[in-house]
C-alpha cells in the first residue's frame, strides 16, 4: 500500500473553493424565502421599559422573547437569553427578530420597532467589575468564574531562586476576522423537519439549541454545516443560527440571516482581553524553579465559553516548560462589553505573551540565547505539567526547537544586520484535550459503499484547518 501519511498532497477542497463551486451558507436560497434582521439595543446597559411592534403588515413578521418556548441559549453557564426581555447587558443585544421577503424591507421593518430603555451605570473595567460597590450585571455579581491550582511549594521555590522576574501584561480584545461573516439558512424539508444550514463549528450543539428554544424534538431537526469560510473559535456557539430558525418555525417559510461586517466586528465573538501577571524564579543556569501566574479575563456580558477559556488558559499559562513549583489563579469578569468566547488557542496565547517575554529577559540576564533557555526548560515525556498531569504521550517541543535551530530562518535571524528588522523567538503549548480531569472521548465510523469507496463519519467541521483532507489521508 502506498504511504500517504507524511507526504504532501493537494487539499481535497481546493478545486471547489478555487473555482467557486464550494457552497457557503450565503449561497443557499429557496423560493418564498424571508430575510432576517435583528432589532438590537443601542445602549450597553439598561432595563427594557417598552417594546412596541408596528401594526401587522402583510409579508412582515416580528418575534420577541414572549414567542419562544425557552428564552435561553444553552451554554456553559446558561446565562444568555435569545432575545432580551428585561435587563440589557451590552450594546447590540438582540431584542426583536424582524423578517420580510426582501432584505431592504426587513431593515425598514426593524427600524419601525419602538424601543425604550432606562439606562443603568456602565461596567466596562474587568477589575472594577469585581469590587463590592460595582453595578451588578447579574444578581450574584460580576464574577463569572474563577480558577485556582497549586503544585509543589511555589513560595519555597522562589526563596531558592537565584533571581526572580515579574511583570504585568495587558492583552487587547481581538476579532477572529474570518472572511465569511456569521450566517444561517433554515427551511422545512419534505419530512416536516426544521433544517438548518449554517456557518458553524458545531452542528450538534446548534441542534440542541433549536430544540430547547423552540420546544421541538431533536428528531424533528436536521443541522448541517455548510462550507465554512473561517471559524477560529468565533463560530463555536450560537451566532446567527437561532434567528432564521425562529422565523421558519413559525411561518413554515425558508429564512436566511447573514451578519453584516459591522455586526461581525461589533457583536461577534472575540478573543478575551486580559491582564496577565507572571512571576518566575530561576536558578543560576536559567532553569525555572517556581512560577506564579494570575490571569484576569473580560468575558463581556455573557459567559459563552469564557469559563472554559479561563480554565484552559490558566492551565497553559506556564507554556511548554517543566516547572516543579506552580501557583495558578484566574478570574473571569462580566462587563458590559460584547461577549467574548473561544478563539485560536482558547486562552493559552494570553498567558504565552507574559511567559515568553519574561523567558527572553531571563536569557539576556544570564547571557544565553533565547533558543538555549528554551532547550534548558523544555518539558519532556514523563514529566508533570503545571497541574501535575503527566505527559504520557509524545511531547515534541525539543524536536521542534532543534528543527528551528537548523532552519534557514534561524540562520537569517542570527545574521540579521538590518537596523529596522527585528526577530524574536516564542513557544506555545496547546493540549489535544480540554485539560486535567476533563475526560476526552471520540468516535468514528467507516463504511464501505456499493461503489467500493469508503465513507468516514466523524463529528468534526473543517473550518479551514484541512481536517477533511487529513482524515481522508489517515483513513
Amino acid at each position: 500500500m502506498e504511504k500517504v501519511i507524511g507526504t504532501s498532497i493537494n487539499r481535497l477542497d481546493s478545486p471547489d473553493k478555487a473555482t467557486g463551486k464550494a457552497k457557503y451558507t450565503a449561497d443557499y436560497s429557496a423560493p418564498d424565502m424571508l430575510h432576517v434582521v435583528l432589532v438590537r439595543s443601542e445602549i450597553a446597559h439598561g432595563m427594557l421599559e417598552e417594546l412596541v411592534l408596528p401594526e401587522q403588515e402583510e409579508g412582515v413578521f416580528y418575534y420577541t422573547a414572549k414567542d419562544l418556548k425557552q428564552n435561553l441559549i444553552p451554554s456553559v453557564m446558561n446565562d444568555q437569553p435569545v432575545l432580551a426581555e428585561d435587563h440589557i447587558r451590552y450594546m447590540g443585544e438582540p431584542l426583536v427578530v424582524a423578517a420580510a421577503d426582501t432584505l431592504e424591507k426587513a431593515k425598514k421593518a426593524a427600524e419601525r420597532v419602538k424601543v425604550k430603555i432606562s439606562p443603568l451605570p456602565l461596567v466596562d473595567d474587568m477589575i472594577l467589575a469585581l469590587q463590592q460597590d460595582a453595578p451588578k450585571l447579574f444578581e450574584q455579581g460580576n464574577l463569572c468564574s474563577e480558577f485556582h491550582s497549586t503544585k509543589g511549594e511555589p513560595e519555597e521555590g522562589f526563596r531558592q531562586s537565584a533571581f526572580i522576574l515579574e511583570d504585568t501584561f495587558y492583552v487587547p480584545v481581538q476579532c477572529p476576522g474570518f472572511l465569511e461573516t456569521e450566517s444561517a439558512f433554515t427551511y422545512m424539508d419534505s419530512k416536516a423537519r426544521l433544517c438548518l444550514v449554517s456557518s458553524t463549528q458545531n452542528a450538534f450543539s446548534d441542534r440542541v439549541t433549536l430544540s430547547q428554544v423552540l420546544g421541538i424534538p431533536m428528531q424533528a431537526i436536521h443541522s448541517k454545516a455548510a462550507v465554512v469560510g473561517g471559524g477560529f473559535g468565533g463560530k463555536d456557539g450560537n451566532t446567527a443560527q437561532i434567528y432564521p430558525a425562529i422565523v421558519t418555525h413559525f411561518t413554515g417559510r425558508p429564512a436566511k440571516y447573514i451578519f453584516s461586517r459591522e455586526e461581525n466586528i461589533r457583536y461577534g465573538m472575540k478573543r478575551h482581553n486580559g491582564i496577565i501577571t507572571a512571576r518566575m524564579g530561576f536558578d543560576d543556569h536559567g532553569c525555572i524553579v517556581a512560577f506564579k501566574g494570575e490571569m484576569r479575563l473580560d468575558t463581556g456580558a455573557y459567559a459563552l465559553l469564557g469559563p472554559a477559556v479561563l480554565g484552559l488558559g490558566s492551565e497553559h499559562m506556564t507554556g511548554p516548560y517543566y516547572i516543579p513549583n506552580v501557583q495558578l489563579d484566574g478570574w473571569l469578569s462580566y462587563t458590559n462589553h460584547a461577549p467574548a468566547s473561544a478563539m485560536r488557542g482558547f486562552g493559552a496565547p494570553q498567558g504565552a505573551m507574559a511567559v515568553e517575554s519574561l523567558l527572553n529577559l531571563a536569557a539576556e540576564k544570564i547571557g544565553v540565547s533565547a533558543l538555549e533557555i528554551r532547550f534548558r526548560n523544555a518539558i519532556h515525556k514523563g514529566q508533570e505539567g503545571p497541574m501535575g498531569a503527566v505527559m504520557e504521550h509524545s511531547v515534541g517541543f525539543e524536536e521542534a526547537l532543534r528543527k528551528f535551530e537548523d532552519s534557514d530562518f534561524y540562520k537569517e535571524m542570527l545574521d540579521n544586520q538590518e537596523e529596522n528588522v527585528g526577530y524574536g523567538i516564542a513557544a506555545g503549548m496547546m493540549s489535544s484535550g480540554m485539560g486535567k480531569h476533563v475526560p476526552d472521548s471520540a468516535a468514528v465510523t467507516i463504511e464501505r459503499t456499493k461503489r467500493d469507496c469508503y465513507r468516514v463519519h466523524v463529528g468534526l467541521v473543517d473550518i479551514g484547518q484541512g481536517s477533511e483532507t487529513v482524515l481522508a489521508m489517515i483513513a
